[in-house]
């Protein structure tokens, strides 16, 4: 982002679980004959709040006026929300997001903070979920998993892909019988490839 030192610089953490937990998610997705559902939160930095010490002051640029004519660049404003490019808005949106997990029963697991868990009355996992930043990918039976999006969607305004076919570059195919998932960043590369005007190195 263009925020400027010292604020905060030490303080950052954006949220990615790890792809061996994006893997174990499928996997065992396809032993319980799991759905797998992704979704996105919309605008999901806004949603955090700066404490009093974490807040910057920002200074609009030249020519920025106000419904009545007057002149806002003169004005030095107080940022109250974790926006877009301050760089502890990921850690702030984390922590928001977690604790908003945590009342729906969800809770991080201890080998990756980006996975959360729900589990039965007998502690069995009945839903788990990663977190990648503001995409989540969520796994469990389909009327669970749709009850849970219907809760997150009274707090946060969500793109529901439902149970997609392609999630963070990586394209998900199931078998007929749903026994098994393979997983393929295949178009990312050849992608990748053209962008970069590399499709016939060798």
């Amino acid at each position: 982002g263009n925020q400027q030192l010292p604020c905060d610089y030490g303080s950052t953490f954006a949220p990615t679980p790890s792809k061996r937990s994006f893997r174990l998610l499928y996997a065992l997705a396809a032993k319980r004959g799991w759905e797998a559902h992704g979704c996105d939160v919309k605008t999901a930095f806004l949603h955090g709040k700066l404490e009093e010490e974490e807040r910057v002051r920002v200074v609009l640029p030249k020519g920025a006026f106000g419904l009545n004519g007057e002149d806002l660049s003169e004005v030095e404003w107080e940022v109250l929300r974790s926006i877009y490019g301050l760089k502890q808005s990921p850690r702030i949106w984390h922590q928001h997001i977690a604790a908003t997990l945590k009342k729906l029963g969800f809770f991080p697991t201890k080998s990756d903070q980006c996975v959360f868990v729900s589990r039965d009355k007998n502690g069995r996992i009945q839903m788990a979920l990663s977190l990648h930043v503001d995409d989540l990918m969520i796994v469990g039976n389909r009327a669970d998993v749709e009850r849970f999006k219907a809760q997150l969607k009274k707090t946060y305004d969500l793109a529901d892909d439902g149970e997609t076919g392609y999630h963070l570059h990586i394209r998900i195919r199931w078998a007929s019988d749903r026994s098994y998932v393979t997983l393929s960043q295949e178009e990312f590369v050849q992608d990748l490839l053209e962008t970069t005007g590399m499709v016939n190195a060798r």
